[in-house]
């Protein structure tokens, strides 16, 4: 086709005005420092329980015989300007007044101020009530017959706890599985002061157990609120099982050379050594689990209904289960009537 020189016909469109935009002081910044940064969205979610961006809670304390580990604990909120580390949920620094100002995520618990708060509960609690003034410290004398019976369980009486300090009772009842971990802690050190003062060595580790909360709670008024806080059930045990023995610390042997290690169960799983730790041998995959040489602990499972009186006219009666280690094991019996 030949080619044609000619220009094509102009489109017949409308014309339309230049479009219009406002002037501006400059074209360009002349320096960083007028460029201003756009502003941060808030976060919605930061510092509050079970909101997206708040962070992971504490896991529960699982086992009465495992030492505590704050390697697991819950990740810190820190208030400084203190970097955490990397493997740490305290959030360590040099400065010691970084660690003070430190809460666990999630809650409003400052570790240290409420581990010296416990400490001062224990050692101010119930002094000079006698007649003469003279006699010692409740707790004290708790724990110094705890060191001669060798018991494992002291026994934490919530009213003594609300009537020291109305906040520490609060957190325990909101935040029981960072509080509870906080009061074991400052209980044994406390007993290892008292055996090391009478020259006896402490044979078992002690565990604090709350009771005589402020409120109760009915079984049929639990709901979805009441997890990872601390209630107070009332029922009557109509089953309970036989003593089940529960793993707590698993021992395992080198197929190799015969050297072990024992691995603390974490969170109800056992993590099992890749390889041995003995340095003359070294073998990966050569680790199998010894079950006679590993330690259990009791464990029984109960059964809990409501009590006849709370039972409505014409309905069921609501039940729950409940589990009891160690030495609550066999204390309830069917037709106990029992608060949880």
């Amino acid at each position: 086709r030949p080619h044609s020189a000619a220009p094509r016909a102009a489109r017949n469109t409308p014309s339309c005005p230049p479009l219009a935009f406002p002037a501006m002081a400059s074209d360009t910044p002349e320096r960083d420092s007028d460029i201003v940064p756009p502003t941060p969205l808030p976060n919605p979610g930061a510092g509050q329980r079970g909101v997206p961006g708040s962070g992971a809670r504490s896991s529960p304390r699982t086992d009465m015989s495992s030492p505590l580990d704050f390697d697991s604990s819950p990740r810190l909120d820190p208030q400084s300007s203190a970097p955490p580390t990397p493997r740490s949920g305290l959030g360590t620094t040099p400065h010691s007044e970084h660690l003070n100002s430190t809460v666990i995520w999630g809650t409003t618990i400052n570790v240290q101020d409420y581990i010296d708060k416990f400490k001062d509960f224990i050692d101010t609690f119930g002094a000079g009530d006698s007649d003469d003034g003279a006699s010692p410290p409740s707790y004290i004398a708790y724990m110094q017959h705890l060191l001669d019976s060798e018991e494992q369980s002291l026994n934490l009486d919530c009213a003594h706890l609300r009537e020291h300090d109305r906040r520490m009772y609060e957190q325990l009842v909101n935040y029981p599985q960072e509080v509870l971990p906080l009061m074991d802690r400052t209980v044994g050190d406390k007993m290892q002061e008292l055996a090391m003062e009478s020259g006896v060595e402490l044979q078992t580790r002690v565990l604090v157990r709350p009771f005589n909360l402020a409120h109760q709670t009915t079984m049929r008024d639990l709901d979805p609120a009441h997890i990872d806080t601390l209630i107070s059930v009332t029922g009557m045990v109509t089953r309970s099982s036989n003593m089940i023995p529960d793993l707590k610390i698993a021992y395992f042997e080198c197929t190799h050379c015969g050297s072990g290690q024992e691995v603390v169960i974490d969170h109800g799983q056992i993590v099992e050594p890749s390889n041995c730790n003995a340095p003359s041998c070294g073998q990966n995959k050569c680790m199998g689990i010894v079950h006679n040489r590993c330690t259990f602990a009791d464990k029984q499972v109960v059964r809990l209904q409501e009590a006849p009186e709370r039972i409505p006219e014409g309905e069921t009666p609501q039940t729950i289960t409940a589990l009891c280690w160690d030495d609550l094991v066999d204390v309830a019996k069917p037709g106990d009537r029992v608060v949880l």
